[in-house]
Formats: C-alpha cells, structure tokens, sequence
C-alpha cells in the first residue's frame, strides 16, 4: 500500500488550515500552501531539468510550468540573488514555451 494513499495524507491536503499553518523549511519559516507552491515550482524546474536530458520533454504538463513560472517570478526576483542559488536571468526566445521561460528565470542555459 501507499503510505500516502491513506485517509491522514489526505485529510492534510483537504484541511485549508493546515495549509496556513507556518513550516520550518530549510531556508525559511512559511504557510504551508507557499511552502507548496515553492516545492512546485522546484519539482516542476527539476522534471524539466530531466525531461530535456532523457529527451523526454514531451511528457511534461505545460500547465505546471505556467504556474510554476508565477511562482518563481513572484519568489524569485531579477535582481539581488547574490545569496540565492540562482544566477542570472538567461534571455529565452519571445516564442519560448513556459518551461524554457521558467528555466530562463532561474538562470539556466536554455537550449
């Protein structure tokens, strides 16, 4: 069975008040629905980190590289990263889809 298919993992994704109650991340003390949506964004930056190196990009939802791409601009600003783990904001083509534009925020080469 798994251990996140029971009714308690489910009930913490169904409890709004457990979503704004504060959590100790590594870098941060945050409600937990903006502790989500960081590790969105993150999980969502890694799949296409992997996607594009097994050429597998096609599996990719565009929905979450949307959403992840808001969340990243709001978190994550273009300038004074100097004590964040990102680098500078790479330029992407106008016509790049949200994953190249969500890479390209976070300082990655994008191919």
């Amino acid at each position: 069975m798994n251990p996140l298919d029971g009714p308690r993992p489910r009930a913490v994704w169904f409890d709004d008040t457990l979503l704004d109650r504060p959590l100790q991340l590594p870098w941060a003390v945050l409600p937990g629905r903006v502790a989500a949506a960081a590790y969105t964004q993150e999980l969502t930056t890694h799949a296409w980190d992997l996607a594009v190196a097994t050429g597998r990009t096609a599996l990719l939802d565009p929905e979450l590289a949307v959403i992840s791409l808001e969340i990243a601009r709001q978190a994550v600003p273009v300038e004074g990263r100097e004590q964040m783990p990102f680098g500078p904001v790479v330029e992407v083509p106008a016509d790049a889809d949200a994953y190249r534009r969500l890479a390209g925020h976070l300082g990655r080469a994008v191919s």
